[in-house]
């Protein structure tokens, strides 16, 4: 037996939020932990799309691990010119995972869909790790830090990117990729754009009604978990979680707008921009 030996990995560390309340809300739905189970499919999957290793299948390149609510993401980065190919493969596939689990959805399109809207946090960067094939071993440098990413910088809903990665990246004159799907918080953290990544792919793939569907769903989210917040008598923590995903949401559609501007010369390409906003009333709520 080969000894074993780290290798150089894009390693995400992913916690879902209101996990044990997850799991008490569904534990009498017809005895089927199906709400779960989505949650950790979605934040575990592999992507589908263009691989960054056509030649190769997913699982030979592509590894996760589980474990209550955490879940560990690994894409092999066998060579650093391609670190760009493999950054561009998993963060198309989070900012999806992202945006159908903040939504409800396992169908970004079909709002009958929706069991639970679930929240994630985490952390990504490239790095050293082990992670034996059997899933159940994994360890290394890559993982601590991700891991310190998630727990020490995200704080909101959000996955923060490690800046040695924006750093290989922009070397290797990413700057365009990154833009689409990473933006600078006003705390100096880099973050998955989920909003405006998602929805630039979902713009190509099925055209404009459908991307407003993902919009609006994403909206209501926000405007329904800040009325629960009031109603209920949330913590102040959650409440704060929320209104940090608003200003978000505003924000994305803003860059959203301006991007689309670019691309095809033309105004409103979505419609009316604040149509899709999360009301600035409801934040002085």
């Amino acid at each position: 037996m080969p000894e074993p030996s780290y290798g150089n990995k894009l390693v995400t560390y992913i916690d879902i939020l209101g996990f044990s309340d997850l799991i008490t809300r569904n534990q009498d739905d017809a005895s089927k932990p199906s709400a779960v189970l989505l949650a950790l499919r979605l934040a575990s999957d592999e992507v589908t799309g263009v691989s960054p290793y056509p030649e190769a299948n997913p699982e030979d390149f592509f590894h996760f691990a589980t474990f209550s609510d955490h879940v560990v993401r690994s894409t092999d980065v066998r060579d650093p010119a391609k670190l760009a190919d493999v950054v561009a493969w998993e963060f198309y596939r989070l900012a999806l995972c992202q945006l159908s689990l903040a939504s409800g959805l396992e169908d970004p399109f079909d709002p009958s869909s929706a069991p639970n809207p679930v929240l994630i946090r985490g952390g990504i960067c490239v790095g050293k790790l082990f992670f034996l094939e059997d899933r159940r071993t994994v360890f290394g440098p890559a993982l601590v830090r991700s891991h310190e990413l998630e727990s020490q910088e995200a704080i909101f809903p959000r996955i923060v990117v490690d800046r040695g990665l924006i750093r290989q990246s922009r070397e290797l004159g990413c700057d365009t990729e990154l833009g689409c799907h990473v933006c600078l918080g006003e705390d100096g953290a880099y973050f998955l754009d989920y909003l405006v990544s998602a929805s630039l792919v979902n713009l190509q793939r099925f055209g404009v009604p459908e991307s407003n569907i993902t919009i609006q769903t994403h909206r209501r989210m926000i405007e329904n978990e800040i009325a629960k917040d009031n109603s209920e008598k949330r913590d102040e923590r959650t409440k704060h979680k929320h209104r940090w995903l608003a200003l978000y949401h505003n924000r994305a559609v803003e860059r959203l707008d301006k991007e689309l501007r670019n691309r095809y010369k033309a105004a409103n390409v979505l419609g009316t921009a604040a149509s899709l906003k999360v009301s600035e009333g409801l934040l002085d709520s």
